[in-house]
């Protein structure tokens, strides 16, 4: 039989991961993030993790832009299933082009730690790889 989680249940645990993530970034992302906030860019995590993570300790880094992975609901219990396609790889990309289009219009910045950040950072004009 299926266990449902309340999704303000699960949402409380996400703004207690907020430590978590603390504790997991690294220090230079964090420098990155400033020096871009500073220039006054816009500033957008792109995740395969779900925004329920995310938007918590984004909102702590002054960050309002999230695309990422979105988990389903019905009548605020969680299925087990995404409400979107996993924001992973090609969907990363897509996930951007959708929120800003006109990609001749802006130069972009990009980093990222995984695989799935390949074809974002092969998009990007400032592509950078973290190991």
């Amino acid at each position: 039989m299926p266990i449902f989680l309340k999704i303000e249940v699960f949402n409380k645990a996400s703004e207690d991961y907020i430590k978590r993530i603390q504790d997991i970034i690294r220090p230079e992302i964090i420098n990155k993030i400033k020096w871009h906030q500073s220039q006054n860019h816009t500033v957008v995590i792109i995740s395969a993790s779900v925004s329920n993570w995310i938007k918590p300790w984004a909102k702590t880094m002054n960050i309002e832009k999230v695309l990422a992975t979105e988990i389903a609901t019905i009548d605020d219990l969680i299925v087990g299933t995404f409400s979107t396609a996993n924001c992973y790889g090609q969907e990363k990309v897509n996930r951007l082009l959708v929120e800003f289009p006109n990609r001749a219009e802006y130069i972009l910045y990009a980093y990222g730690d995984s695989a799935g950040d390949k074809e974002l950072l092969a998009l990007s004009d400032h592509p950078t790889f973290i190991s």
